[in-house]
């Protein structure tokens, strides 16, 4: 399920119409570099790069292994781009995504943590979720438990 930000801080106020004290919707943040999106046969990816000045090895692996995680992403495709001088952006470019995603691991480089998001292909907009590739942003998730294979078995 898809939905905008609009309706997730709606949700977040607890009433739907703005009202009481904003809920904590994630509860982890971190600046990424969204790389490849992939589409298989019933699954859809993203791969991503979270800075190891961020996140430690140990916070991730208490996130991301075995996971199954409510994620957002958030990205500006115009980011970095140059405006004319003396122009200003009147509209807001930035795009966002929403989506339950399973984690198997993640794997660590010198200045990195390096991590794939698979989703099912069927419950996800793929259009959507393609605008992220190669692009500069955040991931905000919540584990909500383990990630299983199809007969029941842990990954």
């Amino acid at each position: 399920m898809v939905r905008g930000r609009k309706n997730i801080q709606q949700e977040a106020a607890g009433n739907g119409y703005g009202k009481g004290k904003p809920k904590k919707l994630f509860e982890h943040e971190y600046d990424c570099t969204l790389k490849s999106v992939s589409i298989a046969k019933d699954k859809a990816s993203v791969g991503l790069s979270i800075p190891r000045s961020d996140i430690g090895v140990d916070e991730a692996d208490e996130i991301f292994c075995g996971a199954q995680l409510r994620v957002m992403l958030e990205a500006d495709p115009n980011a970095g781009k140059k405006e004319p001088d003396g122009q200003t952006k009147l509209v807001e470019s930035s795009i966002d995504f929403e989506g339950i995603a399973t984690c198997s691991g993640y794997s660590v480089r010198t200045g990195v943590i390096n991590l794939s998001l698979q989703f099912v292909k069927s419950e996800v907009d793929l259009r959507q979720l393609g605008r992220f590739a190669a692009l500069k942003g955040k991931v905000m998730c919540t584990r909500t438990g383990d990630c299983t294979t199809h007969e029941g078995e842990e990954e």
